[in-house]
């Protein structure tokens, strides 16, 4: 069985659509009615691991600031790295377009960067709101992201450009923390996920004044966008993404081949990761999960894998996790483990090695057939197979007895 996402009505012309949100906005002003003259402004923008079109969204909210006086030189845009490396300048280029070559600064947020962040408040679970200066300081801030469903916070978007987007790594270690995550895969889950209402919260103290989402299909072609007050023009994102995202499946899989759907998703095993996030739902207990990603940089960020030495097993990462809680990379492996412990993991890609692999308890293969045959000698018998091409925008729901 093929596992995709529906297919929307015909995609949307980005700048039409951009230039419609923003003229009618959710539950909010228009961005001309909140901002004025002599206001300094931060922009949080995605990394390059999300292909939303910032160069396409940054220089509409430049226009709609310049309308009302605001000057380019009083605006930030600030890149919502989390806890992953800084973008280099040929990225920010490809990522921002025309918009990089203007008169506005560009930051790319240092979550370890003491000196660059600010204490705003905490919120009612402990969490402190500690967020990169340049946004936290500013007059009006403006998030912006896409939305689609994610393996711990349930959706992306919205409050998650300040938590973990610009949040400080003091932050984030509370807030990545084991009482705040759901205790599996969590695609779609809002109602009783603390990790999205905590970060909610955060967002909230720090004081968003609004925000433009995309909604993308598996194409990467614009199919809704959404502007106006953080949580109820998120919200609306998350509608239309559920009803692109949301599938039934029957029953569970032995062998699941997934895949995050290509670059920039499957840059690195760090990202790609959360395609196994999802087959680990469809997978049956025991079976295998084929991730096919080119993972180009490896593992991505060093600390994934450093937490797979000195151990015995998937489990010895587990623990480690529950005694340490969160750490960047642990938070990561404590995930990776946690899906070995249902089903073994094979990697097709040729940028990596056996040996690397061997390391985090993972085979690896040449080709998708190579991987199937690893996995069917393995069950043995006649074994059912789910193919997952954009497991990172579904949300798979086992209705099986």
């Amino acid at each position: 069985m093929v596992l995709k996402p529906r297919q929307s009505a015909t995609p949307l012309e980005e700048n039409l659509e951009l230039q419609r949100a923003l003229l009618n906005p959710i539950g909010s002003r228009k961005l001309s009615q909140i901002a004025s003259a002599g206001d300094s402004v931060a922009i949080v923008v995605n990394d390059l691991t999300r292909p939303i079109p910032s160069d396409k969204i940054v220089p509409l909210l430049l226009k709609e600031l310049s309308c009302v006086g605001v000057q380019k030189e009083h605006v930030s845009i600030v890149v919502a790295t989390g806890v992953h490396r800084s973008c280099r300048k040929e990225e920010l280029s490809r990522m921002l377009g025309k918009a990089a070559e203007q008169n506005v600064t560009i930051e790319n947020h240092d979550c370890r960067n003491v000196d660059g962040l600010v204490n705003v408040g905490k919120t009612r679970g402990g969490v402190p709101v500690i967020v990169n200066r340049t946004f936290g300081e500013a007059d009006i801030k403006i998030l912006t992201g896409m939305v689609s469903p994610h393996h711990v916070a349930g959706y992306s978007g919205g409050r998650k450009s300040v938590m973990p987007g610009v949040a400080g790594l003091d932050a984030l270690r509370i807030h990545h923390s084991q009482r705040f995550r759901p205790i599996g895969p969590a695609m779609g889950l809002l109602e009783g996920n603390r990790f999205h209402r905590e970060a909610e919260e955060a967002a909230e103290i720090a004081g968003v004044d609004f925000i433009v989402n995309v909604v993308l299909n598996s194409n990467r072609q614009l199919v809704k966008a959404t502007a106006g007050d953080m949580k109820e023009s998120w919200q609306a994102a998350v509608s239309a993404s559920e009803a692109l995202c949301q599938i039934d499946v029957a029953e569970h899989a032995d062998i699941v081949v997934t895949s995050p759907g290509g670059y920039p998703k499957d840059v690195n095993l760090w990202q790609s990761q959360k395609a196994i996030s999802s087959a680990e739902v469809v997978v049956r207990e025991g079976g295998t999960i084929i991730l096919v990603a080119e993972c180009e940089e490896g593992f991505g960020e060093y600390t994934f894998a450093k937490f797979f030495e000195r151990t015995t097993s998937a489990r010895d990462v587990i623990d480690e996790f529950n005694r340490r809680g969160y750490e960047p990379g642990l938070s990561k492996a404590f995930m990776y483990a946690r899906a070995l412990e249902r089903a073994e993991i094979i990697v097709v890609t040729d940028k990596m090695s056996d040996a690397e692999l061997a390391k985090i308890y993972t085979r690896r293969a040449n080709s998708i057939d190579d991987a199937l045959e690893m996995g069917k000698s393995r069950i043995g018998g006649t074994a059912k197979i789910a193919v997952m091409p954009h497991a990172t925008e579904i949300v798979p729901v086992v209705t099986e007895q």
